[in-house]
């Protein structure tokens, strides 16, 4: 597995158990772009933006 250090930047694909609803971030912004947050300590540990 490989792990990304702070602040790399990379590519991902994420699978996720409900759709979601985006746009690629040179559409729009705010529907294009999304954090992750660690669910057991709130913290933000990634953002970034749709292709």
């Amino acid at each position: 597995n490989f792990e990304f250090q702070l602040n790399d930047i990379g590519r991902i694909s994420l699978r996720t158990s409900e759709p979601l609803i985006h746009d690629g971030y040179k559409r729009n912004r705010t529907t294009g772009s999304f954090i992750l947050i660690d669910s057991m300590t709130n913290e933000t540990v990634a953002a970034g933006m749709i292709a």
